[in-house]
């Protein structure tokens, strides 16, 4: 697959281009709007640290996708929530009971704390009948960088699926563009939505994997 580094930098150009390689396809714009430039402020002063990580730069681009979306993103299934989604799943997630540090481990060879929460991590894409989230990690292990992408397949096991917001979104562009993964039908016993397909079969963590080299 193409280095997404090698692509047009940024968020915006990502944006951009997975609008119209996926949106031509599903009929109808893949993200909302942006919303207002106070949701940026807000959301900064609810988890007390500056929007980064090319986060700020999505949210002037793209608000979200409706909770109905035509399109979901792999590796399970995810949309990305809009900005009071984004602080509703923070808020719940804050009021968890708070977990023993010393309980917390480390997964993904200590890339990810696997604390059930942190304040400075950032949930930008859910599967809500899942249960997956997907995370802007602002608090990493040791061996992991802060704006890593992760996802919690279960509450114990973690992910990392991207080194940041623009590498996730410019890998989602290469696959298409590239042939690696077609934008298909869900079967309508599923959803009535769509999403990315390897040989007529969903892009699971498996496939995810083999073509990011995660």
């Amino acid at each position: 697959m193409r280095s997404p580094r090698s692509q047009t930098p940024g968020v915006g150009g990502a944006v951009g281009r997975l609008e119209v390689l996926v949106g031509t396809v599903i009929g109808q714009r893949l993200f909302l709007p942006p919303g207002p430039a106070a949701a940026v402020r807000d959301l900064g002063d609810m988890i007390r640290t500056p929007i980064t990580c090319g986060y700020a730069e999505f949210m002037a681009h793209a608000g979200g996708q409706a909770e109905e979306a035509l399109f979901v993103f792999p590796p399970e299934q995810l949309r990305f929530l809009t900005p009071g989604e984004v602080m509703s799943v923070w808020r719940q997630h804050a009021e968890m009971p708070p977990q023993d540090e010393q309980d917390a481990g480390y997964a993904c060879e200590g890339r990810v704390r696997t604390t059930l929460f942190d304040r400075a991590r950032i949930p930008i894409a859910a599967n809500e009948e899942g249960g997956a989230i997907a995370w802007i990690d602002g608090a990493p292990g040791p061996t992991g960088a802060v704006g890593q992408i992760i996802v919690n397949i279960t509450e114990v096991d973690w992910a990392v699926v991207a080194n940041s917001l623009p590498e996730l979104l410019w890998s989602y562009v290469s696959m298409v563009e590239n042939g690696l993964a077609v934008v298909e039908r869900m079967p309508h016993e599923i959803a009535d939505a769509h999403w990315l397909t390897v040989c007529g079969q969903p892009l699971d963590f498996p496939a995810y994997r083999q073509i990011t080299g995660r």
